[in-house]
């Protein structure tokens, strides 16, 4: 899994002691090698970007987006200490960095909604923090010039997302394509790019956010969004907890609101609601597939919400999530 010149530029930087360190694959991504690596010394986490993602659709993306990475972990520990892990070392000729190992005291917090944590704390923790970050990168132009990544934001998450999501959906298509170019066109804060619970690590007295490869000088909207979908998705898949999910969505929507403050978030408010149901169809219809939603019933049901959510056009956010859960409630009723 190491190539030899890896193992003798981490040699050199006398990050592993010997040429035969324990590699592990470490699982959870589709865009990237992240290997733990250990070598007699302290575990440490090689992430090194593919250019070929491992999904079913061909997708490929740059891989200089691992500097891009690089250098969004190093502005989030800027502004946010302790809110990524620690880079020990960074090559960008070989498009791969070093960060510290964080072990089996923090908690996915994928794995914890999926059986069942619902508690509000960790949704306003993360919410906190994506407003910090577009807080303290709004309308600033010198993080706008270091993250002018729209080529890699576009292969990233536009393309794959709502334009993929377009071809598939024909009724839908002039939609989809003109709000992906409009959030390519905005530009007013920091995105992180994949502000998901799969990327959060739950600690007791730290929460530390992963993946930063799409991060883009954009529209905040994407993030919001991106993050509020995931309670969505989670909402229809266990339906017996839904009601729970959503109550977070709208739990975290809050609390990004009082962070960031309601003058910037009114605006944001319509746009939200605009893009989370097309991200809702993406996740059936795209080409980054939710895995845990292989019930044809469940993705009918999303595709048939989003398209009536798309082309109503007449609400905001938290009208949006509140009509999901009338859907899913009637849903449960009747299975």
């Amino acid at each position: 899994m190491l190539d030899s010149i890896i193992i003798e530029d981490l040699r050199d930087h006398n990050l592993i002691e010997n040429r035969h360190p324990t590699v592990e694959l470490l699982t959870g991504g589709v865009s990237s090698d992240v290997l733990l690596i250990n070598s007699g010394g302290e575990a440490f986490v090689l992430k090194r970007a593919l250019p070929k993602l491992r999904v079913k659709d061909q997708w490929y993306a740059d891989v200089r987006r691992n500097q891009t990475e690089y250098d969004c972990l190093r502005f989030l520990a800027h502004i946010l200490p302790g809110s990524v892990p620690t880079v020990l070392y960074h090559n960008p000729r070989l498009n791969y960095f070093c960060m510290e190992y964080l072990g089996s005291e923090y908690s996915n917090y994928k794995t914890m909604l999926l059986s069942g944590d619902q508690q509000p704390t960790t949704a306003r923790r993360a919410a906190h923090i994506l407003a910090v970050l577009h807080q303290q990168s709004w309308h600033n132009d010198q993080v706008a010039a270091n993250f002018e990544t729209t080529d890699q934001f576009w292969s990233l998450r536009l393309d794959p997302y709502l334009v993929t999501a377009a071809r598939r959906n024909a009724a839908l298509r002039k939609e989809l394509t003109t709000e992906a170019d409009r959030v390519a066109a905005t530009r007013v804060a920091l995105v992180q790019g994949d502000f998901s619970p799969k990327n959060i690590l739950v600690g007791e007295h730290r929460l530390v956010i992963l993946d930063c490869e799409a991060a883009w000088y954009g529209d905040p909207v994407f993030d919001v969004a991106f993050f509020l979908n995931h309670f969505m998705l989670k909402a229809v898949h266990l339906l017996q907890w839904c009601n729970g999910f959503l109550s977070l969505a709208e739990e975290a929507w809050k609390f990004y609101q009082k962070t960031l403050g309601v003058m910037r978030t009114k605006s944001m408010d319509e746009r939200v609601a605009r893009l989370l149901p097309m991200l809702m169809l993406a996740r059936v219809d795209g080409k980054s597939t939710v895995e845990y939603l292989c019930d044809e019933s469940k993705q009918t049901l999303i595709r048939n919400f989003a398209h009536q959510q798309i082309l109503e056009r007449n609400h905001g956010l938290l009208d949006c999530i509140q009509d999901w859960r009338t859907t899913l409630q009637t849903q449960a009723v009747n299975t």
